[in-house]
């Protein structure tokens, strides 16, 4: 997903064969895959060369009496793979690549209301397109396969938990009803996006509606989705004599973050953050690259060029708690009233801090946390220390 992939990089065909084989002798490996995605699954040029490196490759170990498994990893919508993920399997095999399978990324579709709905029958309707697409790119490759054939070259990875489409959850529910369905087609691979984010978010207080690279954003068990999955056949770890052997840690979530004690604002979700902004986010300080709103400065593409933010490093015991600059001081205005009617530029006091209304208001209390939420109707007359000249908005 992120940086170069390697024949968008490589520009000489011989020289992008040595590079594969290279990791292939290195490692002695028998089966290779490629993730192909955003701008290198549109290059027609790597296309061509990542087909005919890999068709050599293949050819030059087969010479050795050595076999090589290619698989293409690709996005997908609810309509099957992309015109672009199309054209690149039909590379692979007019190449003479003997394709093992693709493997379909059914995450992060079209933000429907129906995907949202059933994220489930999202991913299956993927499926069944990817299956119906591949039988024509083979056909038309002049490959013979039988449906059943076809459903074996197959692979599924979804994004378990939150995914990056706003209001996208795939759930322990879907988790058990997409093993019933790449059992019933036998699907040859099922994988999970990521065994580090199988776990709750929060330790002693569930935290939900979470999108985070170390936590799934749901309610669940550490490790319910692989448990899930393991129960499929065909498989080393399918029982669980082969789990205990694993060994997988038991994931352990943080506490959450304290504001009481964090040197920045904690990171909100709806909340605008302009360039520079500093928040703190599980334990770690990010700094905005840009304006951004709703993505998670621990998301899954924090490692990502893309990712609006920039990881500073831990919280560490030395830091000091933020520090406030009031405009006014609180002392001199009058408490906060939930039963006081209040106009346009009127003033309050509220724990210790300053607010003005911003318009007509009754009954809502002043919100203290930063950023402050320019449709709050009381904008604070206060900021941290460490906040870029107007992070708070102006009127």
């Amino acid at each position: 997903q992120a940086n170069t992939e390697l024949a968008v990089s490589c520009t000489d065909t011989e020289s992008l064969t040595t590079a594969y084989r290279s990791v292939v002798d290195r490692y002695k490996l028998r089966t290779i895959d490629f993730d192909i995605e955003g701008a290198a699954l549109g290059d027609t040029a790597a296309n061509d060369r990542r087909a005919a490196a890999v068709a050599a490759l293949q050819k030059s170990l087969a010479a050795q009496h050595r076999s090589l498994r290619v698989w293409l990893t690709l996005p997908v919508a609810t309509s099957g793979f992309t015109p672009e993920g199309q054209a690149a399997i039909s590379s692979m095999l007019r190449a003479g690549v003997r394709l093992a399978g693709v493997n379909a990324m059914a995450m992060d579709f079209e933000p429907t209301a129906a995907v949202k709905a059933d994220m489930l029958a999202a991913t299956t309707q993927s499926l069944t397109a990817a299956h119906a697409q591949l039988e024509s790119v083979t056909e038309a490759a002049g490959v013979h396969e039988s449906s059943a054939a076809l459903w074996a070259r197959l692979g599924v990875t979804v994004m378990i938990g939150r995914n990056d489409i706003e209001g996208e959850v795939f759930s322990l529910a879907d988790a058990r009803g997409l093993t019933k369905f790449v059992r019933t087609h036998r699907l040859s691979r099922l994988s999970i996006w990521s065994i580090n984010r199988d776990a709750q978010c929060g330790s002693a207080f569930a935290q939900l509606s979470v999108l985070s690279n170390t936590c799934s954003g749901v309610k669940q068990p550490s490790l319910a989705f692989t448990k899930i999955f393991m129960r499929l056949p065909g498989t080393k770890t399918a029982d669980s004599q082969a789990l205990r052997a694993a060994a997988i840690p038991q994931v352990v979530a943080s506490p959450p973050d304290d504001p009481a004690t964090s040197p920045y604002p904690i990171w909100k979700s709806g909340v605008a953050y302009g360039a520079a902004y500093k928040v703190v986010w599980h334990h770690n300080v990010y700094q905005a690259k840009w304006y951004t709103q709703d993505q998670s400065p621990d998301g899954p593409s924090t490692q990502s060029s893309q990712s609006p933010w920039l990881l500073l490093g831990p919280v560490r015991a030395t830091d000091k708690p933020m520090r406030l600059i009031a405009d006014v001081k609180a002392a001199r205005l009058p408490p906060w009233d939930r039963s006081a009617v209040y106009r346009a530029g009127d003033r309050v006091s509220y724990a210790g801090l300053p607010f003005q209304a911003r318009w007509y208001i009754e009954a809502t209390v002043p919100d203290a946390s930063l950023p402050a939420d320019p449709n709050s109707p009381w904008k604070p007359l206060f900021r941290a220390a460490a906040e870029p000249h107007n992070a708070n908005g102006a009127d």
